[in-house]
């Protein structure tokens, strides 16, 4: 015997796949569903706790993105075979969302954040020289002050 035939003998069902559930719902629905809701049903259909819902929900949501039986159009999953399709080109066409034009960057204007002036030349008076006699005085008065 074969081991679905097994399971089914024995009365006991394996578990869908979330994405399965996911599918079913969708089929039945012809408008497409909000992601909220549709992942909401599922996790209602399959009885699935609190605690452990977000991590199934992102699990799910990420399954139906990589599903190719699944289309995002205008802010709901529908079913691929019932989006509408652009003539000749085979992808989903998104009606009820405007087309998004790209503009280029505007060029940013210069901004000055100080008036710049020339700066005018600093005179620094020369240094005094020591003479001889100086360094002893230095000395004693540098002397004075470290002890």
């Amino acid at each position: 015997m074969a081991e679905g035939k097994i399971e089914e003998a024995a009365g006991e069902r394996p578990e869908r796949p979330d994405i399965e559930v996911a599918y079913e719902i969708l089929k039945e629905n012809h408008e497409g569903i909000s992601s909220r809701d549709l992942l909401t049903r599922v996790m209602d259909a399959k009885g699935v706790g609190p605690e452990e819902r977000p991590a199934r929900m992102a699990r799910l949501h990420t399954e139906m993105n990589l599903d190719t039986r699944f289309a995002y159009t205008g802010g709901r999953w529908m079913l691929r075979e019932r989006a509408k399709r652009v003539s000749g080109s085979g992808r989903p066409m998104f009606t009820s969302r405007p087309a998004l034009t790209v503009l280029p960057r505007p060029k940013p204007k210069h901004v000055r954040l100080w008036e710049e002036e020339p700066a005018e030349p600093v005179e620094e008076e020369p240094a005094p020289r020591e003479e001889e006699g100086d360094e002893a005085s230095w000395d004693e008065k540098g002397s004075s002050d470290w002890e």
